[in-house]
């Protein structure tokens, strides 16, 4: 079970575009040079989502409003760095890239590659939720995948669950194999070793 990176470190990434058609793939980082050319933050240095011809939706990064579109003319990876050069249609100054700086890039899911049988996106596990099978064979609840996050290291999904008191509560697992067990359209299966669910969650409390 392998997982496509598809959001920035260290933010939720539960937005209308991502479950609805669209994959956010970095954002801008700002400019190089005095021409226009634009550095592109990636989330996964190894995607090959951003080709010449793509056209790119620049959503703003707390409102997830759409910004603008641009279609990507010209790019380039800079080695050994999850950042890309491009050049950018009718981005063609310093200050054209300054007013797009920041912005979240979301493409189209159609313009992506394929997945395997055995990955999947992260964000396609939003709203999912999330069990484990106990020993006795009961399968437990133990929430809904609400976000999905990074610790700069790993991608960890958000988990949001209701105790007896009936407030919601957090928790996070890493997405890495010997925790997260598989992830298909109805649940999120997961195996969380000793001391990583929160208290009311764990089995006679």
């Amino acid at each position: 079970m392998t997982s496509r990176t598809t959001g920035p470190a260290g933010t939720s990434q539960t937005t209308e575009a991502e479950t609805s058609g669209r994959l956010s793939v970095g954002f801008v980082l700002g400019a190089h040079g005095v021409r226009g050319t634009t550095r592109l933050q990636l989330f996964d240095g190894g995607s090959h989502a951003l080709k010449q011809g793509v056209e790119l939706v620049l959503v703003h990064r707390k409102t997830k409003a759409i910004v603008t579109r641009k279609v990507l003319n010209k790019v380039s990876m800079i080695p050994g760095k999850p950042i890309a050069r491009a050049d950018l249609e009718g981005v063609d100054s310093r200050e054209a890239v300054e007013a797009i700086r920041g912005l979240t890039i979301e493409v189209e899911r159609d313009v992506l590659p394929d997945l395997e049988d055995d990955e999947f996106y992260l964000v396609d596990a939003i709203g999912l939720p999330v069990e484990r099978v106990l020993e006795d064979g009961t399968v437990q609840a133990l929430g809904k995948v609400v976000a999905v996050t990074t610790n700069g290291a790993q991608d960890l999904f958000e988990i949001e669950f209701f105790g007896t008191s009936g407030r919601a509560q957090r928790w996070l697992i890493p997405v890495i194999p010997g925790f997260v067990k598989d992830v298909d359209d109805k649940r999120v299966l997961v195996d969380p070793p000793l001391g990583l669910l929160p208290e009311a969650l764990e089995p006679g409390s």
